[in-house]
C-alpha cells in the first residue's frame, strides 16, 4: 500500500508541472490608443468617438451644436443693479415725486424692448403732474424731477406774473420702437425706459408753454425754452429739440443712455 501511494504522488506532481509550463493560449488585447491615458475620463473618451462620427459626411448635427447662446436682451443689459435702483427710488421719494413700482415690462415681438424694474410716474414734484403718466426707469424719472425742480421752476418764474409750474406734457415715455421710426435703425432709448419726450410746460393761470421752434423770436419765452433745454444736459446724456431735426421740432427729447466717458449729446 505504501508503494502505491508513492507512485500516485509522483504521477500527480508530474501532471501539475506540465500544466504550469503550458503557454497562454488566450487572445492578446489590442494596444490602447496613445491618446487615451489612465487619466482620461471615460466621458471624454466617448466624446472624442462621437466627434469623429459627427464629422463624417451626412452626419446629423447634435442639439448642442445647433444651440447658439443668445445675447442678453438689451433692456436687461442697460438695467441698473437692485441696490442702485433702490437708492434711486429713495431719492425720488425724498424729492416728492408720485410714482408706483409696476411689473417688469417685456414685449413678445421684440426681446430687446422692455424695462426690468419699471415705475409709473404720475407727479414729477408735489403739485407738478406728468400728463399722461409715464412708464420708465427710475433714473429717467429722477433726472426729470431734478430738472424741473432746479431749472424749470426758476426759469418759468421769470415770466410775467411769475406763474407756477403745474405740469409737464408727456409726448412719449416707454414705447417699443426703433430710432426715428425706421425699422432698420437700432432700438430707441424709449424702448428701454431710458427716455421721455416733453412737449409743453403747464402753467397756473396761464396758457401752456409749448415746446416749438422759437429761433429768432428774441423774447422771454424763447429765453425760457433755451434755458430749460440747456439745463437738461446737466441731468440727461442726450437732449434733442427744435432745430435738431424735423422729428424733434415740437418737443424736448431727454434720455439717460450710457456712453463711454459719460459722453453727452446736447443738440
Amino acid at each position: 500500500m505504501t508503494r502505491l501511494a508513492i507512485i500516485f504522488s509522483l504521477l500527480a506532481t508530474s501532471a501539475l508541472a506540465q500544466t504550469e509550463a503550458a503557454p497562454d493560449s488566450s487572445p492578446i488585447p489590442p494596444a490602447r490608443p496613445d491618446s487615451l491615458t489612465d487619466e482620461t475620463p471615460a466621458a471624454e473618451a466617448e466624446g472624442e468617438e462621437e466627434g469623429e462620427l459627427e464629422t463624417m459626411p451626412g452626419a446629423t448635427p447634435t442639439e448642442a451644436e445647433e444651440a447658439v447662446p443668445e445675447a442678453e436682451p438689451v433692456f436687461r443689459a442697460v438695467a441698473s443693479s437692485y441696490p442702485e435702483h433702490a437708492a434711486c427710488l429713495e431719492e425720488l421719494e425724498e424729492i416728492g415725486a408720485s410714482f408706483e413700482e409696476i411689473e417688469m415690462v417685456t414685449e413678445e415681438d421684440d426681446r430687446d424692448c422692455g424695462i426690468l424694474r419699471p415705475i409709473e410716474l404720475t407727479e414729477v414734484l408735489p403739485g407738478v403732474t406728468l400728463e399722461p403718466a409715464g412708464t420708465m426707469r427710475c433714473e429717467t424719472a429722477l433726472a426729470l424731477a431734478r430738472w424741473t425742480r432746479d431749472h424749470v421752476r426758476p426759469s418759468v418764474a421769470e415770466l410775467p406774473d411769475s406763474p407756477e409750474v403745474t405740469g409737464l406734457t408727456n409726448a412719449s415715455s416707454y414705447v417699443c420702437r426703433r430710432r426715428v421710426g425706421d425699422p432698420q435703425e437700432q432700438p430707441s432709448e424709449h424702448s428701454f425706459g431710458n427716455a421721455i419726450d416733453i412737449s409743453a410746460i403747464e402753467l397756473e393761470g396761464a396758457d401752456p408753454l409749448p415746446i416749438q421752434n422759437r429761433n429768432g423770436d428774441a423774447d422771454l419765452l424763447e429765453a425760457v425754452q433755451r434755458a430749460t433745454r440747456a439745463a437738461g444736459c446737466l441731468f440727461y446724456t442726450t437732449v434733442l429739440g427744435p432745430g435738431t431735426d424735423p422729428a424733434h421740432d415740437d418737443h424736448f427729447h431727454f434720455d439717460v443712455a450710457e456712453r463711454r466717458g459719460n459722453y453727452r449729446i446736447c443738440q
